[in-house]
């Protein structure tokens, strides 16, 4: 757990801050009691009012720690595994990946802008990949929903306790029917994927094309999942600015190679592990990714 400590930022808890408050107060009252009013006399008492503000700080900055901390061990356990493991071959907290569909190769990204004579800034987009971005149009969302319509699958329960340990129950389904039993689940780069989804349909909103659209809240926790997850990721293949003469200026070059996972291979076996529980899928496509 050395390691943990280290890595980890340690941050102070309610109960702390609520007796550094504490101290500020008393060393307050002290320098004042020494000096007393300008008349000679001294200030009246405000030991009773501070005293009973400074007993309901702390009561309360502890309850608050203690819930927290409750919380936060009950259902954020941490852990250092034996091994991270690594991109090749599936990273600790991947047990459901299967290392054999683990598929490297080197691909350049597309879409990078580029610039006419006449300064117009211009995207083209590879042909041969289903487009995600533009006006609003049904092939678009069809491509979204493609990606990511099968992005939670069925987990065993045998699986679960492998993910979850003794706290799996907690992640048993409850359907609107009153059952209960079975677990669902996804990998994680579908549910950002998804996220970027409904932000992107929240940006080409203009017209009022979408009409059932997620709430604020939900928007901020996509922005800060993808933040978060590209944090994780930190993915280091250099993006160079290079000179655009119609602009006379620099702009950034981001269609560089990269190395990635054939994602192809990931989402086909999401996809087969929903259509073998029984959920039906849309029709099977070979496409490029």
């Amino acid at each position: 757990m050395d390691f943990l400590k280290s890595k980890i930022p340690q941050t102070s808890s309610p109960a702390y801050s609520a007796i550094a408050q504490q101290e500020a107060v008393e060393s307050k009252e002290c320098s004042s009691a020494t000096s007393g009013s300008e008349d000679g006399f001294p200030e009246k008492p405000t030991e009773t009012v501070n005293g009973l503000l400074i007993v309901l700080s702390l009561i309360i900055g502890l309850a608050l720690g203690v819930g927290l901390e409750t919380y936060q061990s009950s259902y954020f356990p941490v852990s250092v595994p034996d091994s991270f493991g690594s991109y090749a071959t599936g990273f600790a907290t991947e047990q459901l990946l299967p290392p054999e569909i683990i598929d490297l190769e080197i691909r350049r990204f597309g879409g990078n802008p580029f610039f006419l004579p006449n300064g117009t800034e211009v995207v083209q987009l590879d042909p041969r990949v289903p487009t995600y971005v533009g006006e609003p149009a049904p092939a678009i969302d069809d491509a979204w929903e493609y990606l990511i319509e099968a992005r939670y699958f069925r987990i065993t329960e045998a699986e679960a306790k492998a993910l979850w340990g003794s706290q799996y129950m907690d992640y048993i389904l409850h359907d609107h029917d009153g059952t209960v039993g079975g677990f669902l689940g996804g990998f994680d780069v579908f549910h950002s994927l998804h996220c970027l989804n409904e932000l992107r349909k929240k940006l080409s909103n203009s017209n009022n094309y979408y009409t059932k659209l997620r709430g604020k809240l939900h928007d901020m926790h996509c922005i800060n999942h993808l933040r978060q997850a590209l944090q994780c990721a930190s993915v280091a293949s250099i993006i160079p600015s290079l000179y655009r003469p119609t602009l006379d200026n620099q702009y950034s070059d981001a269609g560089q190679p990269h190395v990635c996972r054939d994602i192809g291979a990931i989402h086909n076996y999401t996809r087969k592990r929903v259509a073998d529980s029984g959920t039906s899928v849309m029709e099977w496509r070979n496409m490029v990714y």
